[in-house]
């Protein structure tokens, strides 16, 4: 019998437990318990190197910091990400990013490390142009957002993070909009975990 095996599955199968934990505390605002499930899916993954695992709680961290008002750990775990030069999650980092840099230096700066980003990663560019869209939205430049938001062709990857802010345009245009309602439609469509993530946190951090 290989018990090492049957330990090592064990622990990978807790840490996405853990990880679940997480994504429903984020959804409770609970930013407490999901530092507490993140931490216990790191040692678990950290234990048997699991890196796509390690990179999913790395991407969930970033978030978790972002939403309880800790930017720049935010920006410090999409710079470890950058250092482990991983593919999953490089678009929906660049969002992140944009969000947590405004937060702390506004418009300008959040705009350059964007274009930083966007130049040594070479990520989706629909991802780019988004994180722009949520930066006007901030400023509160709306006619700017809207317009730049019609130049994007939706992808199958992207139409959710659209259509949050198309909801969030509408409404800033004086339409009455039931904002829990549309969101909670939205749920039954996400094709990934990473997109039911980041349109969570979008949707937070904009009400």
């Amino acid at each position: 019998i290989n018990c090492a095996g049957y330990l090592e599955t064990d622990a990978i199968f807790q840490a996405e437990c853990e990880l679940l934990m997480a994504q429903i505390y984020m959804i409770s605002q609970d930013y407490a318990m999901m530092y507490q499930s993140l931490q216990q899916a790191w040692i678990g993954a950290m234990q048997y190197e699991e890196t796509e695992l390690l990179t999913e709680i790395n991407f969930l961290s970033s978030m978790a910091y972002f939403l309880s008002g800790n930017y720049q750990q935010a920006i410090e775990c999409v710079d470890y990400f950058l250092g482990q030069q991983a593919e999953q999650y490089r678009e929906e980092m660049l969002v992140i990013l944009g969000y947590s840099q405004y937060c702390l230096e506004g418009y300008d700066s959040a705009l350059n490390v964007l274009n930083q980003y966007q130049s040594e990663t070479s990520c989706d560019i629909t991802y780019y142009q988004l994180a722009k869209v949520g930066l006007l939205v901030n400023e509160g430049r709306y006619e700017e957002a809207n317009h730049l938001l019609q130049q994007i062709k939706p992808t199958e990857q992207t139409r959710h993070l659209q259509t949050i802010y198309h909801l969030v345009l509408s409404q800033a245009f004086g339409k009455e909009i039931n904002m829990k309602k549309e969101y909670q439609q939205l749920l039954g469509e996400f094709n990934s975990t990473s997109t039911y993530s980041l349109v969570d946190f979008i949707f937070i951090g904009l009400n």
